[in-house]
């Protein structure tokens, strides 16, 4: 936890069985549940829907842009009502929302930013990494990630009080850091998602080498970008103009199928698994 805070540029992480629970300790302690919305992309792995419904709220889809394959911020206002308690952005394929707008739209209506950064771990926006950008930020270490150790999850956050309701919550409701000098026994509804050591061993392992990893992706995005940005019907993804840094997770492009005879998607990537 320590390691990763210090990586990531915040204050504090505690570490979780997974992404999802990272999620939904985040929705519970910031107080999301019955009767609120949540605004989030529909372009997003399933886990981050089903917690806002786990959550009791509501998830109300916001537009994603085509060209960022983000949450697209200009759709965001219109989507806002009465009952929406906070807004949900993902850094899906480690690429970064614009999260000025977002912060921006979330403080002018009071609302909540909670980080999907499951796929972004050294991504960043104007130089500070995604996932310290909100109130809390939530990652994934799932085996198929960059940061991988099977099965784990963080949040990161730098607000004490907040990171001692996440730590009390995950922990079974036992008090932890100002409550533990009043309370005994159980100070709230908890449940139990800590990461075990031999996880956390394996990261500390992997972390060493990420750095390193994240510059390579971005090369190799660089220049798979330069070679297929000017084939007819290949349109590759935009980075937003405050982006320093992404995670590319994966590499995302959209195809336009009237310039490949019309061949639907599932075709097209059959002929791309083809030629390796």
């Amino acid at each position: 936890e320590k390691k990763y805070a210090e990586l990531m540029g915040a204050k504090r992480c505690l570490a979780t069985t997974n992404g999802t629970n990272a999620l939904l300790t985040s929705l519970h302690v910031l107080g999301v549940g019955i009767g609120d919305e949540v605004l989030v992309p529909p372009y997003t792995f399933i886990a981050t829907i089903d917690v806002i419904f786990l959550s009791g709220a509501l998830p109300i889809m916001v537009d994603t842009d085509p060209e960022t394959f983000q949450i697209n911020p200009d759709k965001i206002e219109e989507k806002i009502s009465e009952y929406s308690k906070a807004i949900l952005p993902v850094h899906i394929l480690g690429l970064p929302a614009n999260m000025d707008k977002i912060n921006a739209i979330a403080r002018k209506h009071n609302l909540l930013v909670v980080e999907d950064a499951c796929q972004a771990w050294m991504a960043e926006w104007r130089g500070k990494k995604c996932g310290t950008l909100g109130d809390l930020g939530c990652f994934s270490f799932q085996n198929s990630k960059n940061l991988p150790c099977g099965e784990g999850g963080a949040i990161l956050g730098d607000d004490d009080e907040i990171m001692d309701k996440c730590h009390s919550y995950h922990n079974f409701g036992r008090p932890y850091g100002e409550t533990m000098l009043t309370l005994s026994g159980y100070a709230r509804l908890g449940t139990k998602c800590r990461m075990a050591e031999y996880q956390a061993a394996i990261l500390l392992a992997q972390m060493k080498r990420l750095e390193k990893q994240t510059q390579t992706r971005n090369e190799n995005a660089k220049y798979l970008t330069s070679r297929i940005k000017d084939i007819p019907g290949i349109i590759p993804h935009k980075l937003y103009d405050g982006v320093t840094r992404a995670a590319y997770h994966l590499y995302p492009f959209r195809y336009k199928k009237e310039y490949f005879h019309n061949v639907p998607r599932s075709k097209f990537l059959a002929a791309l698994k083809a030629e390796g």
